[in-house]
Protein backbone atom coordinates (compact mmCIF):
# COMPACT_ATOMS: atom_id res chain seq x y z
CA UNK A 1 0.00 0.00 0.00
CA UNK A 2 1.00 3.67 -0.49
CA UNK A 3 -0.52 6.56 1.38
CA UNK A 4 -1.24 8.93 -1.18
CA UNK A 5 -3.08 11.63 1.62
CA UNK A 6 -3.34 12.22 5.26
CA UNK A 7 -5.21 14.01 8.16
CA UNK A 8 -5.64 14.01 11.86
CA UNK A 9 -7.62 11.14 11.69
CA UNK A 10 -7.55 8.81 8.56
CA UNK A 11 -5.03 7.58 6.01
CA UNK A 12 -5.86 7.63 2.63
CA UNK A 13 -3.88 4.76 0.46
CA UNK A 14 -3.49 3.10 -2.70
CA UNK A 15 -3.28 -0.61 -2.27
CA UNK A 16 -1.59 -3.26 -4.55
CA UNK A 17 -4.98 -3.71 -7.20
CA UNK A 18 -5.26 0.27 -7.11
CA UNK A 19 -7.64 0.66 -5.28
CA UNK A 20 -8.30 3.98 -2.90
CA UNK A 21 -8.83 3.05 1.16
CA UNK A 22 -9.33 4.61 3.69
CA UNK A 23 -7.84 3.35 7.30
CA UNK A 24 -7.61 4.91 10.31
CA UNK A 25 -4.12 6.83 11.24
CA UNK A 26 -2.94 4.77 14.18
CA UNK A 27 0.16 4.28 15.66
CA UNK A 28 0.67 0.96 13.63
CA UNK A 29 -0.60 1.98 10.33
CA UNK A 30 1.70 5.15 10.87
CA UNK A 31 4.62 2.26 10.84
CA UNK A 32 3.06 0.43 7.94
CA UNK A 33 2.13 2.64 5.04
CA UNK A 34 3.81 6.18 5.82
CA UNK A 35 6.75 6.91 3.99
CA UNK A 36 8.31 8.68 6.85
CA UNK A 37 8.89 5.87 8.29
CA UNK A 38 9.82 3.93 6.14
CA UNK A 39 13.50 2.89 8.02
CA UNK A 40 11.00 1.30 10.61
CA UNK A 41 10.47 -1.59 8.61
CA UNK A 42 12.36 -4.53 6.85
CA UNK A 43 12.76 -5.55 3.19
CA UNK A 44 9.41 -7.67 3.67
CA UNK A 45 7.73 -4.56 4.97
CA UNK A 46 7.26 -5.75 8.15
CA UNK A 47 7.61 -2.79 10.94
CA UNK A 48 11.34 -3.34 12.81
CA UNK A 49 12.78 -1.78 15.48
CA UNK A 50 15.67 -1.75 16.95
CA UNK A 51 16.49 -0.06 20.83
CA UNK A 52 19.70 -2.22 21.01
CA UNK A 53 21.01 -5.71 19.40
CA UNK A 54 19.35 -7.19 22.45
CA UNK A 55 16.51 -5.44 22.55
CA UNK A 56 14.33 -5.21 19.74
CA UNK A 57 10.80 -5.35 17.98
CA UNK A 58 9.64 -7.32 14.77
CA UNK A 59 6.13 -7.71 13.41
CA UNK A 60 5.57 -11.21 12.62
CA UNK A 61 3.82 -11.96 9.31
CA UNK A 62 0.79 -11.85 11.20
CA UNK A 63 -0.42 -8.40 10.73
CA UNK A 64 -0.22 -6.45 14.14
CA UNK A 65 1.25 -9.18 15.98
CA UNK A 66 5.11 -8.52 16.80
CA UNK A 67 7.93 -10.88 18.50
CA UNK A 68 9.61 -8.69 21.07
CA UNK A 69 13.22 -9.44 22.22
CA UNK A 70 14.61 -8.72 25.54
CA UNK A 71 17.86 -9.91 26.48
CA UNK A 72 17.26 -13.67 26.63
CA UNK A 73 13.58 -13.25 26.45
CA UNK A 74 11.43 -13.38 22.89
CA UNK A 75 7.47 -12.88 23.95
CA UNK A 76 4.78 -12.39 21.35
CA UNK A 77 2.41 -9.35 21.71
CA UNK A 78 -1.45 -9.67 21.13
CA UNK A 79 -3.32 -7.76 18.64
CA UNK A 80 -4.77 -5.72 20.79
CA UNK A 81 -1.18 -4.76 22.00
CA UNK A 82 -0.19 -3.36 18.75
CA UNK A 83 -0.83 0.32 19.57
CA UNK A 84 1.24 0.05 22.87
CA UNK A 85 4.03 -1.96 20.50
CA UNK A 86 3.95 0.45 18.16
CA UNK A 87 4.48 3.68 20.48
CA UNK A 88 7.61 2.24 21.82
CA UNK A 89 8.60 2.24 18.32
CA UNK A 90 7.48 5.65 17.44
CA UNK A 91 8.95 7.60 20.93
CA UNK A 92 11.82 4.81 20.92
CA UNK A 93 10.77 4.35 24.27
CA UNK A 94 12.83 2.12 26.11
CA UNK A 95 11.83 2.33 29.87
CA UNK A 96 8.42 2.10 28.75
CA UNK A 97 9.25 -1.42 26.74
CA UNK A 98 11.76 -2.74 29.38
CA UNK A 99 8.48 -2.56 31.65
CA UNK A 100 5.61 -3.76 28.95
CA UNK A 101 8.41 -6.93 28.86
CA UNK A 102 8.67 -7.24 32.50
CA UNK A 103 4.70 -7.36 32.90
CA UNK A 104 5.07 -10.09 30.46
CA UNK A 105 7.53 -11.95 32.19
CA UNK A 106 6.17 -12.25 35.33
CA UNK A 107 2.98 -13.46 33.41
CA UNK A 108 4.53 -16.29 31.51
CA UNK A 109 6.54 -17.40 35.13
CA UNK A 110 4.09 -16.39 37.75
CA UNK A 111 4.04 -19.54 39.74
CA UNK A 112 8.00 -19.70 39.67
CA UNK A 113 8.21 -16.28 40.63
CA UNK A 114 5.96 -16.96 43.66
CA UNK A 115 7.74 -20.05 44.95
CA UNK A 116 10.85 -18.08 45.29
CA UNK A 117 9.77 -14.97 46.35
CA UNK A 118 7.41 -17.43 49.30
CA UNK A 119 9.80 -19.98 49.90
CA UNK A 120 10.10 -18.90 53.63
CA UNK A 121 6.50 -19.93 53.89
CA UNK A 122 6.85 -23.26 52.14
CA UNK A 123 5.33 -25.87 54.57
CA UNK A 124 1.97 -23.70 54.81
CA UNK A 125 1.78 -23.66 50.70
CA UNK A 126 0.70 -26.09 47.95
CA UNK A 127 1.43 -24.19 44.77
CA UNK A 128 -1.17 -25.91 42.05
CA UNK A 129 -1.92 -24.98 38.73
CA UNK A 130 -4.85 -22.54 39.59
CA UNK A 131 -3.19 -20.81 41.70
CA UNK A 132 -1.54 -21.24 45.76
CA UNK A 133 -3.46 -23.02 48.22
CA UNK A 134 -2.86 -21.02 52.14
CA UNK A 135 -2.88 -24.01 54.89
CA UNK A 136 -5.54 -26.09 53.07
CA UNK A 137 -8.04 -23.54 53.85
CA UNK A 138 -7.25 -20.69 51.30
CA UNK A 139 -6.59 -19.97 47.54
CA UNK A 140 -5.09 -17.02 46.04
CA UNK A 141 -5.94 -17.83 42.07
CA UNK A 142 -2.57 -16.81 39.75
CA UNK A 143 -5.43 -13.89 38.43
CA UNK A 144 -5.27 -12.65 42.01
CA UNK A 145 -8.80 -13.77 42.83
CA UNK A 146 -9.00 -15.51 46.27
CA UNK A 147 -10.81 -18.32 47.30
CA UNK A 148 -12.24 -20.28 50.55
CA UNK A 149 -12.12 -24.10 50.85
CA UNK A 150 -15.68 -25.46 51.02
CA UNK A 151 -16.69 -28.31 53.98
CA UNK A 152 -16.82 -31.76 52.29
CA UNK A 153 -20.46 -31.89 51.67
CA UNK A 154 -20.52 -29.36 49.52
CA UNK A 155 -20.79 -29.91 45.66
CA UNK A 156 -18.66 -26.98 44.70
CA UNK A 157 -14.82 -26.98 46.39
CA UNK A 158 -14.13 -23.77 46.57
CA UNK A 159 -15.92 -20.51 46.80
CA UNK A 160 -15.30 -16.82 46.34
CA UNK A 161 -13.65 -14.79 48.99
CA UNK A 162 -13.35 -11.10 49.21
CA UNK A 163 -10.05 -9.77 50.48
CA UNK A 164 -9.48 -6.09 49.80
CA UNK A 165 -5.52 -5.04 49.42
CA UNK A 166 -5.55 -1.77 47.45
CA UNK A 167 -4.09 0.16 50.41
CA UNK A 168 -0.61 -2.60 50.66
CA UNK A 169 0.43 -2.15 47.01
CA UNK A 170 3.26 -0.14 46.46
CA UNK A 171 6.32 0.37 43.97
CA UNK A 172 8.74 -3.01 44.57
CA UNK A 173 11.86 -3.98 42.48
CA UNK A 174 12.54 -8.13 42.10
CA UNK A 175 15.66 -9.68 40.63
CA UNK A 176 14.95 -11.77 37.80
CA UNK A 177 16.71 -13.69 34.65
CA UNK A 178 16.27 -10.57 32.58
CA UNK A 179 17.23 -7.98 34.97
CA UNK A 180 15.49 -6.29 37.59
CA UNK A 181 12.21 -5.30 37.10
CA UNK A 182 9.22 -3.29 38.54
CA UNK A 183 7.13 -5.81 40.50
CA UNK A 184 3.73 -6.02 38.62
CA UNK A 185 0.54 -5.21 40.79
CA UNK A 186 -0.75 -8.38 40.08
CA UNK A 187 2.11 -10.01 41.38
CA UNK A 188 1.88 -7.88 44.64
CA UNK A 189 -1.43 -8.38 44.75
CA UNK A 190 -1.32 -12.12 44.70
CA UNK A 191 1.77 -11.50 47.83
CA UNK A 192 -0.06 -9.38 49.92
CA UNK A 193 -3.09 -11.55 49.34
CA UNK A 194 -1.09 -14.55 50.70
CA UNK A 195 0.66 -12.87 53.40
CA UNK A 196 -3.11 -11.83 54.41
CA UNK A 197 -4.16 -15.96 54.67
CA UNK A 198 -0.98 -16.77 56.45
CA UNK A 199 -1.94 -14.30 58.98
CA UNK A 200 -5.35 -13.49 58.99
CA UNK A 201 -6.97 -10.14 60.61
CA UNK A 202 -9.68 -11.10 62.94
CA UNK A 203 -10.20 -7.61 63.27
CA UNK A 204 -11.61 -7.69 59.59
CA UNK A 205 -15.21 -7.99 59.66
CA UNK A 206 -15.90 -8.24 56.12
CA UNK A 207 -13.44 -11.22 55.71
CA UNK A 208 -14.48 -12.52 59.09
CA UNK A 209 -18.28 -12.70 58.04
CA UNK A 210 -17.14 -14.72 55.12
CA UNK A 211 -15.72 -17.62 57.02
CA UNK A 212 -18.04 -20.52 58.76
CA UNK A 213 -18.65 -20.06 62.50
CA UNK A 214 -16.12 -23.10 62.99
CA UNK A 215 -13.00 -21.59 61.04
CA UNK A 216 -13.94 -17.59 62.82
CA UNK A 217 -13.59 -19.62 66.28
CA UNK A 218 -10.25 -21.41 64.97
CA UNK A 219 -8.98 -17.85 64.06
CA UNK A 220 -9.81 -16.42 67.17
CA UNK A 221 -8.51 -18.87 69.28
CA UNK A 222 -5.25 -19.13 67.46
CA UNK A 223 -5.02 -15.14 68.10
CA UNK A 224 -5.32 -15.87 71.95
CA UNK A 225 -2.54 -18.41 72.04
CA UNK A 226 -0.44 -15.92 70.29
CA UNK A 227 -1.40 -12.54 72.17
Amino acid sequence: MKVIDSNKNHLIVLDEYGKIKTIANSRYYKLKYDPAYIDKRDDTDRILHKFTSKEMIQETYNEKIFNCMYKNMLVQSRQSEAETVCGFILDNDRIGYAKYIGEKYQVVNCQKLLEQLLEPFKERLKFKKRGIIVDDTYMIKYDGNAMLKNPPQCSERWKSLCLVVDGYISKRKITTVIGEIEMSKLLQVIMVKVGFCLKPVITDDVFMGQLPSELQKCLRDEAKVNA
